[in-house]
């Protein structure tokens, strides 16, 4: 009789991978600061969280301090009086 091949994929390692995955998901969703407000509740929070929303609460806060850091060099530089 001929063997199958043998997967080269374990669950084990897919299992891992998912749970990595869940945790930056679940990340994301904690930091969005765009969910949409229920005038009930759903899943007992007052509001919706989305990993689009995370991303975009991250990136827009990146973007401010960023934008903080280099308005402070140029005033350390002596570029703009305060």
């Amino acid at each position: 009789m001929k063997e199958l091949p043998k997967p080269s994929v374990t669950v084990k390692s897919i299992n891992h991978k998912e749970t990595r995955m869940y945790k930056l998901r679940s990340l994301l969703k904690s930091v969005d600061s765009y969910g949409i407000p229920v005038s009930l509740t759903y899943k007992k929070n007052p509001e919706i969280r989305s990993v689009f929303g995370g991303l975009v609460t991250v990136l827009a806060r990146l973007v401010v301090v960023i934008y903080f850091c280099i308005q402070c060099k140029s005033i350390i530089d002596k570029e703009y009086d305060v």
